[in-house]
């Protein structure tokens, strides 16, 4: 049993790190892995431009649908899609909608 200890201990005496062959292993292995990843993680960040860009235009045309079926016509400026009120007065149920107060271009 001593024997095998001594054994060991004089093999972990001997071991003490990482040579730099090992080293320099690594760090290659490593800037391998960001040479590859550097370029999908731009490709990922354009994707998701676009991705919004046409969720942003869809929303949109859902917008202006909803404004020329509402007032039988499109809006002259973009800024009529937020107003929530109509121009005539608009019975839908119980309530009723008229234009609302907008500062003068």
């Amino acid at each position: 049993m001593t024997q095998l200890r001594k054994a060991m201990c004089a093999q972990s005496r001997e071991q003490r790190g990482f040579t730099l062959i090992e080293l320099m292993i690594v760090v290659a292995i490593i800037g391998i892995l960001a040479a590859i990843a550097v370029p999908l993680y731009a490709n990922m960040q354009a994707r998701a431009r676009i991705a919004k860009a046409s969720a942003d235009a869809r929303t949109l045309v859902s917008a202006v649908s909803m404004y020329s079926g509402t007032f039988g016509s499109l809006p002259s400026v973009l800024s009529d899609l937020t107003v929530a009120t109509a121009t005539r007065p608009i019975r839908t149920g119980r309530t009723r909608f008229r234009r609302a107060a907008t500062a003068p271009a």
